[in-house]
């Protein structure tokens, strides 16, 4: 049974039953490229079950999470003691955040507390009409010439909802051609073009669409996908799980991803959902919509002695040179460049 008071902002047992089945709970001597200042690859982690690919996801079901600290304190001391270990990633509305931090503080541990992308949400407190009359006029201009002048030069366009089970893994398979096509075009990866990622998509998605925890959603246009997001929901609560649009130079003028998303979020609304949450990562898109956001943030943590110190400071130092030099645009411009000749 899942414990409730130790739950991320999405959790259910059926997503708990699949993760389960292709991803482990407790990986341990995992290699990270990006900390070469670790000798021996000394990185333990205790990672929140992958989920939605890094973004949210739910701890192991437990007695208790002291059971779960207890545990992993005396396998840490036991086996592996010069070893960091990370607790992430835990969004500010997981209450499991606040027992993380009080069993830090109890144990005496050193700590390095990583701050990683926010993750925007919108609180729906009104009714649509009432929320696009709070934002200026020329945002809906804007998408209503855009969507009629895309309508004009190649035909209605038409947004559809998929939640039979049946439905899933047809439309699924579409979907994810067009969201292959967005990731080709960058260097990072994702969780979900790998083999493993489509297989456990695709499970997720039949046995929550099935207790109604999940859905489809599509802007086609005579037969072809323009757009198309997975959604969850939970209680009254609706995450913006996968979304991608059409890349093509054809489409790259007719806003796309805003004509979906009017769509979708008139659909919430209309649905009776309080919160839409766009969950990890602050694309400025996403701001268009809203202005609130929660914190996200992962723990690395080892035992208190001189040698740990050193090891957690090097890591440390590792960690922000790495964000460091992703920020710079000249090497993420290289980076592309490199991979693009690769293909």
């Amino acid at each position: 049974m899942l414990n409730n008071t130790f739950l991320s902002p999405f959790y259910s047992q059926d997503a708990l039953t699949v993760a389960a089945k292709y991803f482990p709970f407790i990986n341990v001597g995992i290699p990270e490229d990006n900390f070469p200042f670790i000798s021996g690859r000394r990185y333990m982690v205790f990672k929140t079950l992958e989920l939605v690919g890094n973004q949210y996801a739910d701890y192991r079901s437990v007695a208790s999470p002291e059971d779960v600290f207890k545990a992993l304190s005396s396998l840490q001391e036991r086996e592996y003691k010069r070893h960091i270990v990370e607790f992430g990633c835990v969004a500010e509305a997981d209450v499991s955040r606040a027992a993380i931090e009080t069993w830090i503080r109890g144990a005496g541990l050193i700590v390095y507390r990583r701050g990683l992308s926010r993750a925007p949400y919108l609180s729906i407190d009104c009714s649509w009409v009432e929320y696009k009359a709070r934002k200026r006029g020329k945002f809906w201009h804007n998408i209503s010439r855009a969507e009629k002048l895309l309508e004009s030069k190649w035909g209605d366009l038409v947004f559809k909802t998929f939640e039979a089970p049946q439905h899933i893994p047809a439309i699924l398979e579409r979907c994810m051609a067009l969201y292959k096509e967005n990731w080709d075009k960058f260097t990072s990866s994702s969780l979900f073009i790998s083999e493993k990622g489509r297989f456990f998509l695709n499970e997720l998605l039949v046995r929550l669409s099935g207790k109604g925890n999940a859905e489809i959603c599509t802007l086609e246009q005579k037969g072809s996908i323009l757009a198309f997001s997975i959604g969850l929901k939970q209680d009254s609560k609706y995450y913006f799980y996968v979304f991608a649009t059409k890349k093509s130079s054809d489409y790259a003028t007719y806003s796309v991803g805003k004509i979906h998303l009017t769509y979708l979020l008139e659909s919430v609304f209309s649905r009776g959902f309080k919160i839409f949450d766009f969950m990890a990562g602050e694309e400025s898109y996403k701001y268009e919509w809203t202005k609130t956001s929660q914190e996200r943030v992962s723990y690395y943590v080892v035992p208190k002695n001189i040698i740990n110190s050193v090891m957690l400071a090097s890591f440390r130092f590792s960690d922000c040179l790495v964000d460091f030099l992703k920020a710079q645009k000249i090497l993420r411009y290289a980076l592309r460049a490199v991979s693009a000749l690769r293909k």
